[in-house]
């Protein structure tokens, strides 16, 4: 999550009272601590070859996108967690492609992420300009 605007700089881009998504990746989702368990990565804070090369840097906490935001003039009204990835993306991505998992595997995905959030692949959060 690059909350680097400040709301100044984000206020004209809509009218009335504009809202603001962040998807940021969960530093305790199942397929980065299976990751560890297996081991691929040494620490579940390590960020990964998939991470690097969108240039996404960091791993977040619950508590983290709060005050990244607060601290650029926006106010969390909504926060959530959505889907339970088993695996990295690329897997994901070939199991998927392959027919291994299909359409009605992923929306029990998206099911388990909200019954089981702290295991959820992402953390997502809207926000407002104060």
């Amino acid at each position: 999550m690059s909350v680097r605007c400040r709301s100044a700089a984000a206020a004209h881009l809509a009218d009335g009272d504009p809202r603001v998504h962040c998807n940021v990746p969960n530093v305790s989702s199942l397929h980065r601590e299976l990751a560890v368990a297996i081991p691929r990565i040494p620490t579940a804070r390590a960020v990964s070859a998939q991470q690097r090369h969108p240039r996404q840097p960091r791993i977040f906490d619950q508590g983290t996108p709060d005050a990244r935001v607060t601290a650029s003039g926006f106010t969390v009204v909504e926060r959530g967690r959505s889907f339970l990835k088993p695996f990295a993306h690329s897997r994901m991505q070939a199991l998927v492609t392959g027919g291994t998992i299909d359409r009605q595997m992923l929306e029990g995905l998206y099911v388990l992420g909200k019954k089981f959030p702290s295991l959820a692949s992402d953390i997502l959060v809207n926000l407002r300009l104060q």
